[in-house]
């Protein structure tokens, strides 16, 4: 049974400037001190602290949400995305660590290159960056006929 004053679900974005929901969630106590100590470095309550720490990571979870989802309603197809999901931050990851590297190398002087004298020497120049990864979502492989003997 709703009450009166619960807006009902296609109505929630008329109400935007609703009073949070309070809830008790139980936590292990290394992420009460946790977030007790960016409370304290916030000058807000734990529970604001944790409130707004998990708004800010909603979009993760709305993903996540629906990510497993679809593993219920088409695990195969879940799992092929799963794993072009975990390319591509493989991928973007190496890129920044590309970046990071690059960019750190390039304040070195002679002594900390090796060079002998200490007279410096020009940077490297760096390989043109490769084409993004082409990534297929929601399409299927074609079926491979199966051996003999293998059901």
């Amino acid at each position: 049974m709703m009450h009166m004053n619960t807006p009902l679900p296609s109505q929630e974005k008329l109400f935007s400037e609703q009073k949070p929901i309070r809830v008790t969630v139980p936590v292990t106590p290394e992420v009460q001190a946790a977030f007790q100590r960016l409370a304290a470095a916030s000058g807000m309550s734990t529970g604001k602290a944790m409130g707004e720490w998990l708004e800010d990571t909603l979009e993760g979870v709305l993903t996540m949400a629906d990510m497993l989802e679809k593993a219920r309603r088409a695990p195969k197809q879940a799992v092929s995305e799963m794993h072009a999901y975990a390319l591509g931050l493989a991928d973007m990851t190496s890129d920044l660590m590309d970046n990071l590297r690059r960019r750190s190398g390039g304040g070195k002087t002679g002594a900390a290159t090796g060079t002998a004298g200490g007279g410096t020497v020009a940077a490297p120049v760096a390989p043109a960056p490769l084409p993004p990864r082409t990534v297929i979502r929601g399409g299927k492989s074609p079926r491979t006929p199966k051996k003999p003997g293998k059901h």
